[in-house]
């Protein structure tokens, strides 16, 4: 459910009730990007369809609106009948489930996983702020 003329999808990132992650490419511009997209069950039922698009909406307009270095940035929404997507910066690293679920040897030590959870407080904090202002 993507402009295919625009984006090419290649492999599933992750996985939500909402839908999916994906890596994809942008054509047009030449660059890797994230795509998201909404799971086709919620979109078989039209009571679920129209809450599931709202949702998706609310989403996109308030991510749409985030500028911070520990946020991805959003390039492009689509939702309409036939193609539902928001297309983001694709930031390649390790998630944090990885380095949770590794050997306690590997895992990384205090100060780098303060240093991760200040950043997360920072995209968090930056987030509320913006969500607290009028638009």
């Amino acid at each position: 459910m993507v402009p295919r003329d625009r984006y090419r999808l290649e492999s599933v990132l992750g996985r939500g009730v909402m839908g999916q992650v994906w890596r994809g490419r942008d054509l047009y511009l030449e660059r890797p990007v994230a795509v998201k997209t909404i799971a086709s069950e919620l979109l078989a039922v039209p009571r679920s369809r129209d809450e599931a698009l709202a949702r998706f909406k609310r989403e996109a307009q308030a991510a749409a609106c985030l500028d911070h270095s520990n946020i991805t940035t959003v390039h492009d929404a689509s939702i309409t009948d036939d193609i539902c997507c928001l297309v983001m910066q694709l930031v390649d690293g390790t998630t944090l489930e990885y380095l949770f679920d590794q050997r306690e040897d590997e895992r990384f030590d205090v100060p780098t996983a303060a240093a991760v959870a200040a950043q997360l407080c920072a995209g968090l904090s930056a987030a509320h702020v913006r969500r607290s202002r009028p638009s």
